[in-house]
């Protein structure tokens, strides 16, 4: 992935990517059952 526009703008990252997958993941786990009834 190129973030090279974005960084140019002055954003930084705050989260390494795998620790961010790997948080978003647990989120998921610990919040799925708010998922279940939504039908897209």
């Amino acid at each position: 992935m190129n973030v090279d526009k974005i960084k140019d703008a002055g954003w930084e990252a705050s989260t390494e990517l795998e620790k961010g997958v790997q948080k978003t993941y647990d989120w998921f786990l610990n919040n799925q059952d708010e998922f279940k009834e939504v039908k897209l």
